[in-house]
């Protein structure tokens, strides 16, 4: 086995102990610590139950997402864009599981934090798997800092 199916297979085994599952072994977390006020941490969530959330709206820090499901199972996905890219075969940034009637939450923090080159939007699913979207409503959440 290579160097990087190694990482994938131990990724893969680390996702089913804690519900978090690698979507692809291209994955890279980098550290971006910022001092400055204007790139605070900030919140995004919702009030209402939706498919989903653009948690950063542009490159940045992510530390945590997460959900309030209702009576459906599902998994909530994360995708480095700010647009949703639709129901069908995906390819998420992240997946976690998401059973019904629960909250669920992810923290990256204390860091390092996930970083996004274009932005990050939540997407809650009922799909069969992590890479197909069958998007679905959920309460949502995020919070993020904005990148250099």
């Amino acid at each position: 086995m290579t160097g990087r199916r190694i990482g994938l297979v131990l990724g893969i085994l680390a996702g089913l102990l804690t519900g978090v599952h690698p979507a692809t072994s291209q994955q890279s977390i980098v550290a971006s610590p910022t001092g400055s006020s204007a790139n605070g941490l900030g919140m995004a969530r919702t009030t209402t139950a939706v498919s989903s959330l653009v948690v950063m709206g542009r490159k940045g820090n992510i530390y945590s997402v997460g959900a309030t499901i209702g009576a459906t199972p599902g998994f909530l996905l994360g995708y480095d864009a700010i647009t949703d890219p639709g129901n069908g075969a995906q390819t998420p940034l992240f997946c976690i599981t998401a059973p019904a009637a629960a909250t669920i939450s992810f923290n990256w923090a204390p860091g390092p934090a996930l970083v996004v080159a274009n932005g990050l939007i939540i997407v809650f699913s009922t799909g069969a798997n992590c890479l197909t979207e069958t998007a679905a409503n959920a309460f949502l959440w995020g919070t993020g800092a904005p990148g250099q």
